[in-house]
Formats: C-alpha cells, sequence, structure tokens
C-alpha cells in the first residue's frame, strides 16, 4: 500500500454532527406561551387569554385597509407559485417574502383597537414571529438561487396550500361559517396561519433550496400555531368549527415539513490537513 505524498492535504472523514435544533421549539414554545398578551398596558393571562386573541385577530390593524387584500392575496399566490413551479430566484423571493410578511403580521395582525377596552396586543406571537422573520432573513445567503427538484410524491399539499390561500369563509349570527363570499378579497395574505401554511407546502414540495434548520423553524411555528387554533376552534369555540377547518392546512403542512426536515438537519463536511480541527496524517517512509 502506498504512502501518500509528502504535502498532500489528506481528506479525513468526519462524524456528522446535529445542530441543536431543539433550540428551536424550545424557544417557540417559551415566546408564544411565556409572554403575556397586553390589553391596555397590562397583561393578560389564563381563561382570559384564549377570548382575548380571537377578540383581537377579529379587529385587527391588518385588516384596517381593505383595499390592500386583494394584492396581498395576489402576492402570495404568485410569489408561492413561482416557488412551487421552480422559476430561478423563487426560493429566495419566498423566504424574502416570508420575512416581510411576518414583519408585517406579528406588528399588525396582532394588534387591535378595542375600544373602550383600550389597546390590546398579542405580545408572545409578535415575538415569535419577528424572530422567524430574522431567521428567514439570516438564512438568505443559504438558499439557493436555483429551484430544487420537486418532489412530486408530496403533491397532496397543493390542495391544502389552496385551500388556505382562498380562506373562504363567511360570518352568521357571530359565528364562522363555510362560505365564498370575499373569498378574492379577504385577508389570507396578511393573516399569519394561511401564509404560513402556503409557504410550508411550497418547502415541502422543493425542500433542498432551503437550509433544514430553517424549514424546522417555519415547520415548528406552524405546527404550533396549526395545535392552538385547531384547539380553539374544534375544542373551545366550536360553533365556529369551520375556522377550525381552515387552519388543519396549516397544521398538516407544518407538521410534514417539520418531520420531514428534522432529520436533514445533520451535516457532514470532509476535513482537509489545514483545516482547524482536521486529523493530520503524516506519511511513513
Amino acid at each position: 500500500m502506498m504512502d501518500p505524498p509528502s504535502g498532500a492535504l489528506v481528506t479525513v472523514p468526519t462524524r456528522s454532527r446535529r445542530r441543536p435544533v431543539w433550540l428551536i421549539p424550545v424557544l417557540a414554545l417559551v415566546a408564544v406561551m411565556g409572554v403575556p398578551s397586553l390589553l391596555d398596558g397590562r397583561p393578560v393571562s389564563g381563561q382570559d387569554t384564549s377570548a382575548l386573541i380571537q377578540e383581537v385577530l377579529a379587529n385587527s390593524l391588518a385588516y384596517s385597509i381593505p383595499a390592500l387584500l386583494p394584492l396581498a392575496k395576489l402576492l402570495l399566490v404568485v410569489v408561492a407559485a413561482l416557488a412551487v413551479l421552480g422559476n430561478r430566484h423563487s426560493p429566495r423571493l419566498l423566504v424574502a417574502y416570508y420575512a416581510a410578511v411576518l414583519v408585517i403580521v406579528g406588528v399588525f395582525q396582532n394588534a387591535a383597537d378595542l375600544g373602550a377596552r383600550g389597546f390590546a396586543f398579542l405580545a408572545g406571537n409578535a415575538v415569535a414571529q419577528l424572530a422567524l422573520a430574522g431567521a428567514c432573513l439570516v438564512s438568505l445567503r443559504s438558499v439557493t438561487a436555483e429551484a430544487a427538484p420537486l418532489r412530486t410524491g408530496r403533491g397532496w399539499v397543493l390542495l391544502l396550500a389552496l385551500l388556505a390561500a382562498a380562506f373562504p369563509y363567511a360570518t352568521a349570527g357571530g359565528h364562522v361559517v363555510p362560505g365564498l363570499d370575499g373569498a378574492l378579497n379577504n385577508g389570507a395574505g396578511v393573516t399569519y396561519c394561511m401564509v404560513a401554511a402556503v409557504v410550508a407546502a411550497a418547502m415541502f414540495l422543493r425542500p433542498d433550496a432551503f437550509p433544514g434548520w430553517l424549514r424546522v423553524a417555519v415547520g415548528t411555528l406552524g405546527t404550533l400555531f396549526g395545535l392552538l387554533n385547531v384547539l380553539t376552534w374544534f375544542v373551545l369555540a366550536p360553533q365556529s368549527w369551520w375556522m377550525g377547518v381552515l387552519h388543519l392546512p396549516l397544521l398538516l403542512c407544518s407538521a410534514v415539513l417539520l418531520a420531514t426536515s428534522w432529520t436533514d438537519t445533520r451535516i457532514s463536511a470532509p476535513q482537509h490537513e489545514d483545516a482547524p480541527g482536521a486529523t493530520h496524517v503524516s506519511p511513513t517512509g
């Protein structure tokens, strides 16, 4: 067996190492569950929190300019369609778009003027969404410019994404019911749960374009909000069960993205002799 020539770089395989992605679910839980909502500057806790969340989202500042809502929905559909079709630069466009929407949603969807009761702000939601926006911006350099291969076997999520983008609902007697009224100009484009479902579906279809840890972060927050909303609308407010149905795309798309991305956070890289931490192999003879 011949010895390597003197001075040659020797590639030494290293063990795969896992990024500490377990921190992502922990931080998401701490932000959403640990940071209290505010009403007239005072923290709200306990059973009052669920009622306040429903009231804030029904009167959100994000919906205060109705003329912009159709444009926001159209932008969501176009950006997601480009990502699914695999257009050049569409992965980076999707992540940059999601970061921008998360900032808008984090600030405005979580805020409402409740009149005599004062100004309400869902601080935990905002912290989590703004943190994810920052993660999206940080990851942009790692997102590929070219579209990754389409996982055709995952095409079933398109139906869920279409349901989220359409966001078809109406109100009757103060309850949410199925309906197509305003389906073309409702607030899906500035509603976190609908935007997140569509983005998660797009990432799930072409996952290799996005870093694994970012997919875990997107999937984690979406799964958490999906579970909370399903619990709210099916258990705590069953009279508006249709809103629970409309949040199933968020839960399902985010959960499958999280589950399939978790193992992709294992990374391995060969080290060379002159690299930090590399193993030096000296020629003999």
